[in-house]
């Protein structure tokens, strides 16, 4: 059988209030000091967490293989995200390395 919806399963961090993103990363005793994107970040990965947890224990139950799976899936998924993001920010970086090389360039000329 299917891991049974939860509560947290329906947060929607990326258009949390600010107000109610502080509330909710409180709520799950979480520090709330920080930029709304790091609080945002904390609360993914402590809601992220929390949900592996469940599915390892519905596991554990219920003895599904499928569960499992899901569970690998979805690790194998936030990997290829972050991978993505490094890629991403590397580009960026070397970007901004070209430019300020020409920069330089142009004021010894």
């Amino acid at each position: 059988p299917p891991l049974p919806h939860h509560p947290h399963d329906g947060i929607d961090v990326d258009n949390l209030k600010w107000n109610d993103l502080r509330k909710i990363v409180k709520q799950h005793g979480l520090s709330t000091a920080g930029r709304k994107f790091e609080l945002q970040e904390r609360l993914r990965s402590h809601l992220e967490e929390e949900r592996r947890v469940r599915l390892v224990e519905w596991n554990e139950v219920h003895g599904g293989v499928g569960v499992v799976e899901e569970v690998v899936e979805e690790v194998c998924d936030e990997v290829m995200e972050e991978e993505k993001k490094v890629e991403e920010n590397e580009e960026v970086v070397e970007n901004e390395a070209v430019a300020e090389t020409k920069v330089t360039k142009e004021e010894n000329v």
